[in-house]
């Protein structure tokens, strides 16, 4: 039933994986002795930090298991909703990030401050990209899954023409992300847009005085989800902040291992979880339909992890050959791969929790996460004076810590089901909160009315 879903959200997932793993190869060879790379990964990580954290991961896992099943016109009306206020918050993010790179950006470090350089002059990528972001859930809870997947290649493609054509071109690299970004938004925009308002002007459908009260459970998961992914991408900030604290190599090499790493569970795992999303209402048994997937997601990253550990030193001095120094990127790919099993496994299991109404759950693990990852960076690198390769390890640990209590949380949940949704369900509370509401706006409304009449 989700096979074809899975398969064709898996091939775009692939196919930007490797367009952006064949970008790092081309950035090792034409900026081999050159501190602009790790800058521009610093200030990359920076840009898309809002859209991984508010986008297209976090919506798609908070809202598309809801408004999947409803009727089109309606769904089209509540995603116009968060769409208008996720866009003004990422404009505000953006507001607040070059005002504060105005006021403290000078009293960093050189390469520091090259990033955020490059961030100031970018900052517009912030609200196109979660534009793209926001399109993209919307084409998948539509149908339309290889369209949103693929078009995701769209800025690394032309990053990757422009350094073939142009060389080690830094100010040409610059602009090929911002057109770039702008091009997939504009695509994806025009594709979302025109079924939106074929939507909009059915018919068919009922339509709603106003969607707040409809809108209020969603964005409260968007909320709950929000803080998970904040937690997942400040972890993956904290490793380059410390990189720097060490030298700027040591972000090169983070940043040309972790691309390589995360194939697996980008590929298997997360292409599994999001493209299930849409279609998981349809199933007579989600529950058991994700964990017979998650077992399958499991024992395949075990094989590609095998195979990835086996053949990882080959492949980066394959990839990486001008790269002084490439056994320390071998060993910060070896440190970050140990782990992508349990990951994977963990990722598939996350719609259930999102099934059940406890995306709140998912949001304290991963503080725990960046807690675990803090302290164990700062033991690393300030106490026993490790290198970077440390760094993943760190991040790995504290990734395992995550998913063995969202494992374990998950195992207490299918056991005690019952007693656990009806004592951790936040959405209910709040759907009950707001219907009570609506109940008794209603009634003030008809006793006004009989009063006048």
């Amino acid at each position: 039933m989700f096979a074809q879903h899975i398969i064709k959200y898996a091939t775009g997932t692939g196919i930007h994986q490797i367009l952006t793993l064949f970008r790092s190869m081309l950035f090792a060879q034409l900026f081999h002795r050159d501190a602009f790379i790790g800058s521009l990964l610093f200030a990359l990580q920076i840009l898309f930090y809002p859209r991984s954290v508010i986008g297209e991961a976090p919506l798609g896992q908070s809202i598309i298991p809801d408004l999947a099943p409803r009727p089109p016109k309606e769904r089209s009306k509540l995603f116009f909703f968060i769409f208008l206020v996720v866009m003004g918050i990422s404009l505000l993010i953006a507001l607040l990030l070059g005002i504060a790179i105005n006021r403290y950006g000078l009293s960093c470090s050189t390469a520091q401050r090259r990033s955020f350089f490059l961030v100031e002059s970018l900052l517009w990528v912030i609200p196109i990209s979660t534009a793209y972001a926001l399109h993209k859930v919307y084409l998948r809870m539509e149908g339309y899954t290889l369209f949103s997947s693929v078009s995701s290649c769209i800025t690394t493609g032309c990053t990757i023409v422009v350094l073939l054509l142009r060389g080690a071109d830094a100010e040409l690299v610059t602009q090929s992300i911002m057109w770039g970004t702008l091009i997939q938004a504009c695509l994806s925009g025009i594709v979302t847009w025109k079924i939106a308002i074929h939507h909009l002007s059915s018919s068919s459908a009922q339509s709603e005085d106003f969607p707040l009260p409809h809108a209020m459970p969603y964005l409260m998961r968007l909320g709950a989800s929000t803080l998970r992914h904040f937690s997942t991408r400040t972890n993956l900030l904290l490793d380059s902040w410390f990189a720097f604290s060490m030298h700027t190599s040591s972000v090169i090499h983070l940043g040309y291992a972790l691309p390589f790493a995360k194939i697996p569970i980008e590929i298997i795992a997360h292409s599994a979880s999001q493209a299930i999303l849409p279609f998981l209402h349809k199933s007579n048994r989600p529950t058991q339909t994700t964990l017979n997937l998650a077992l399958k997601i499991f024992l395949l990253s075990c094989l590609f992890t095998i195979f990835l550990w086996v053949s990882t030193p080959r492949i980066v001095s394959f990839l990486y050959p001008k790269l002084s120094h490439v056994e320390r990127v071998t060993q910060c790919v070896l440190g970050y791969l140990w782990c992508i099993p349990f990951i994977s496994m963990q990722c598939a299991c996350v719609p259930l929790f999102y099934v059940y109404n406890m995306p709140f759950v998912l949001a304290s693990f991963g503080f725990l996460k960046v807690a675990c990852n803090l302290v164990l960076n700062t033991c690393f690198v300030y106490g026993l004076g490790y290198g970077e390769e440390f760094i993943a390890w760190a991040t790995s640990l504290s990734a395992m810590v995550e998913s063995a209590l969202t494992l374990a949380f998950l195992y207490r949940l299918l056991n005690n089901k019952g007693n656990l949704k009806e004592s951790l369900g936040q959405e209910a509370l709040v759907q009950g909160v707001m219907q009570g509401v609506v109940q008794k706006v209603a009634q003030k409304k008809s006793t006004a009315a009989q009063e006048t009449g």
